[in-house]
């Protein structure tokens, strides 16, 4: 490989890797240099750290030119080319658009809470800014971020404040960041100690006998482990709901190394759900992680977090290192060799939904079509049988361990779907007066979640829509409040919960803009491996606004939807599912966006 002057290298005989010389460095980073030195000093020799190292280095400098590229490829002993591409995938690659102040999430949960009205005023005001991936607080939306800083609370009367103020200002003028709500529900699972004072910390955890639990079910043979988790009926938080068991037996029974992947990432927009989980109570998902490494043999885990959360990655950093320290991570069936333990800061992109696209993240690889990747139980992380599991399930864990598979399962009563996954972390959002986090049995209805616990709509607006599942999910209409949680109830109205993310959608805002704004973030987070889906992909974007605009007909936009629906993609499956549930079951908010009588437009004064 060709190199330039200015990446002068030299190689260690005890590393083999290379390392940029004093000279070369990373100098023209300007004052983060030093600190990008750090970074690949600390993790360069880490085990699939390549993207933790990238979205890093990004938080601190921004979009990478392809000088920054290079340069980063020959640290790593990396082809340009292929670290190109990651950086390409994972939007890490500096772009055409000048750097603006002020950025809007302008995903549909922060635009169905007052999102798009904050826009309006902006525009109004002619006020640049420029709209955000989800920042991973739906339930504090809508969000703006000053100068790509923490996620911040914004209504369209500060947004007023803001245009009339000295931009010096602005900071004092919006809201400090705020932890992501969550609100107590008996009984509890998950959340069985996240109220408690110091949750996070290992002394607190040993208190309430946390790991006492977890030392109960270590003293059982890993196939007695096993067998108990099977009958608790435990099934995953994720997408697919698919039961832990089945992950668990897979991969014990695949050759070598065995690897946990914990996906915590949150990233449906409208879910919050792991963000919590790990910010309160990392100590708890931890333990889970163990207990699901002791039933099927695994010896090493990587704990996914979000790059922009940074409480999240100071506190799992914290209970990681508390853990080793205590000696906690050490397996029965292993003696003296702990389960080795990692936290990995990831880029949100949507397409890492996808499991398998997870994993291909995690080592450092650019996507690539679904059909090249091999089932994940037989060659995962690097070649080796790996689990991915969701932070809610693995939370879950401790308290089976505590009070047996037979407690779990009795939670479960009463409802349509049996005991599978009898309580469920449901983030509320929308025009709710207390949006957030609950763990509540999947027997309430949708009506007990948005007017009970979500206290109902804020004053003067009334319910048009719930959404489902978060951003991918269909709308259903008011008639379905009675509905349970369960899958089975929720099925008769064509959803499912999925991520566990439930939006209510009021007579402020426009429907059809939301399944826009859904389509446009699906597009806009899609992996773009395969090019006949990414082509289509875009298609369909530039079809929902011609159709917004009555320039393309409704059966020309749903024969590409078609199409992607044959795609092995599940993105390219969902990103029209929203838009579907619209324009079959609510027309009246269709035509009212053609008609230019819906929310998107200021209201025509009388003359």
């Amino acid at each position: 490989m060709r190199r330039h002057s200015f990446a002068r290298t030299v190689q260690t005989p005890t590393t083999k890797t290379r390392r940029l010389s004093d000279t070369g460095g990373f100098t023209d980073l300007g004052p983060h240099a030093r600190q990008v030195e750090a970074i690949f000093d600390r993790l360069a020799q880490a085990p699939a750290a390549t993207l933790s190292i990238l979205v890093e280095a990004h938080r601190l400098v921004g979009p990478f030119s392809p000088g920054v590229v290079q340069r980063f490829a020959e640290r790593l002993a990396i082809a340009p080319e292929e670290l190109f591409a990651l950086c390409e995938a994972h939007r890490l690659l500096a772009g055409r658009r000048q750097p603006c102040r002020l950025g809007i999430c302008a995903n549909g949960p922060c635009a169905a809470r007052g999102g798009n009205e904050v826009e309006r005023v902006f525009a109004e005001k002619m006020m640049r800014f420029e709209p955000l991936r989800c920042q991973g607080a739906c339930d504090l939306g809508p969000i703006v971020c000053l100068d790509h800083g923490a996620p911040l609370a914004i209504s369209p009367a500060r947004a007023r404040s803001l245009a009339r103020a000295d931009p010096g200002e602005w900071e004092e003028l919006l809201a400090v960041e705020k932890p992501v709500h969550a609100f107590k529900t008996e009984p509890r699972v998950a959340f069985e100690h996240l109220f408690a004072k110091g949750a996070h910390q290992l002394a607190t955890a040993r208190r309430l006998g946390l790991w006492k639990s977890v030392e109960k079910a270590l003293a059982l043979p890993p196939a007695s482990w096993l067998d108990e988790i099977e009958q608790s009926g435990l099934v995953g938080g994720e997408q697919d709901g698919e039961p832990v068991i089945d992950k668990l037996r897979a991969v014990a029974r695949g050759e070598g190394p065995r690897v946990l992947v914990v996906d915590a990432l949150d990233l449906e927009p409208g879910s919050t759900r792991q963000r919590v989980l790990l910010e309160r109570d990392p100590q708890r998902v931890l333990a889970g992680a163990l207990l699901a490494a002791h039933a099927a043999g695994i010896e090493e885990a990587f704990v996914c977090v979000r790059s922009e959360y940074e409480v999240v990655r100071e506190r799992v950093e914290q209970a990681i290192a508390e853990a080793r320290r205590a000696g906690l991570f050490t397996l029965p069936e292993t003696g003296l060799s702990p389960l080795r333990v990692h936290l990995r800061g990831f880029s949100s992109l949507a397409f890492c939904l996808n499991p398998r696209r997870l994993v291909e993240a995690l080592e450092g690889r650019p996507p690539r079509p679904l059909s090249e990747l091999s089932p994940l139980h037989r060659r995962g992380l690097f070649g080796r049988p790996t689990a991915v599991i969701d932070a809610e399930t693995l939370a879950c864990l401790p308290a089976i361990a505590e009070r047996g598979a037979a407690w779990y399962r009795g939670l479960g009563e009463g409802t349509d779907g049996g005991a599978a996954a009898p309580l469920k972390i449901v983030t509320l959002g929308g025009d709710v007066k207390r949006p957030g986090n609950y763990e509540i049995s999947r027997a309430h209805s949708l009506r007990h979640l948005v007017e009970t616990l979500g206290g109902g709509l804020l004053q003067g607006k009334s319910l048009v829509a719930l959404q489902i599942g978060g951003a991918s999910g269909p709308y259903l209409r008011p008639e379905a409040l009675d509905a349970t949680l369960t899958d089975a109830s929720l099925s008769r109205f064509g959803a499912r919960l999925g991520s566990g993310a439930v939006i209510a959608i009021s007579d402020k805002s426009c429907l059809f803009d939301l399944c826009r704004r859904e389509a446009r973030f699906f597009i806009r987070e899609a992996c773009r491996a395969c090019d006949g889906c990414a082509r289509q992909m875009e298609e369909l974007g530039q079809g929902v606004d011609r159709l917004g605009q009555g320039l393309v007909a409704v059966e020309d936009l749903l024969a590409i939807d078609r199409e992607l629906q044959k795609r092995a993609c599940p993105l390219a499956r969902n990103v029209a599912r929203p838009l579907r549930s619209v324009l079959a079951d609510f027309p009246e908010a269709f035509a009212a966006h053609r008609g230019r009588e819906c929310a998107c437009f200021p209201r025509r004064r009388k003359a």
